[in-house]
């Protein structure tokens, strides 16, 4: 028995070790769902390459340090803006759950539950257990998906 906890937790480690790998590398967001408290759901994303396609190019590559770098890719009216944040904004992994820290005292650090589907990165926010995070409009919580 003793044997079979020990080899249980091993493998465990080894998941949760290569669960905190899979965050690494580049990705393009490719949606971004907010729910409001009553069920209904709109894509803010989608919403946004209506009037702004290039964000379709802006990519996150998250480093194995802990780093993210942002790259405007064909918004140039965002260039400065997301340049302006590489090097202040960092992640951590433990288990499913990512903090992201903007390195700005005046946003609240972030906690996103995160798994994974095929070649999809998925993060769900949830607003109530994120209580300092601005909500004027209410929602329940934010799903968003990145691909490679």
């Amino acid at each position: 028995m003793k044997n079979l906890t020990l080899l249980l937790c091993i493998f465990c480690s080894i998941l949760n070790f290569a669960s905190a790998q899979q965050i690494t590398g580049t990705w393009k967001r490719t949606s971004i769902v907010l729910e409001k408290s009553d069920g209904t759901k709109s894509d803010m994303f989608q919403s946004q390459l209506k009037t702004m396609p290039c964000a379709a190019t802006i990519t996150y590559t998250y480093a194995p340090g802990g780093q993210v770098t942002m790259n405007a890719g064909g918004c140039s009216n965002m260039k400065n803006m997301l340049e302006a944040m590489n090097g202040k904004t960092t992640w951590t992994q433990t288990g499913n759950k990512i903090t992201i820290n903007s390195g700005d005292e005046n946003f609240p650090i972030q906690i996103y539950n995160v798994s994974f589907e095929g070649g999809a990165m998925i993060w769900l926010f949830d607003y109530a257990s994120n209580p300092k995070t601005p909500n004027p409009t209410h929602v329940k919580s934010m799903k968003i998906v990145y691909k490679r």
